[in-house]
């Protein structure tokens, strides 16, 4: 199943999520609504996370989200 980001990419960047070695986000908005596009690297692992909607009140529950999430190798 193919994901449709909205259509325009407003931010992009590093990102800090704990217990991943590298991690990046890009923010999509399209003009109603903000949805993150998070990327994480653990060693030769890849993760793709889709948050939507996102605003001041998932914020909090996407931190903890991200914050949980572990790679068992």
């Amino acid at each position: 199943n193919q994901y449709n980001a909205p259509s325009m990419l407003v931010n992009q960047g590093k990102a800090f999520v704990p217990y991943f070695d590298k991690s990046f986000v890009k923010i999509w908005s399209d003009n109603v609504t903000f949805e993150a596009e998070f990327f994480l690297l653990y060693k030769n692992i890849l993760l793709r996370v889709l948050a939507s909607p996102l605003n001041s009140d998932t914020k909090p529950t996407l931190d903890q989200f991200l914050g949980s999430i572990r790679v068992i190798d």
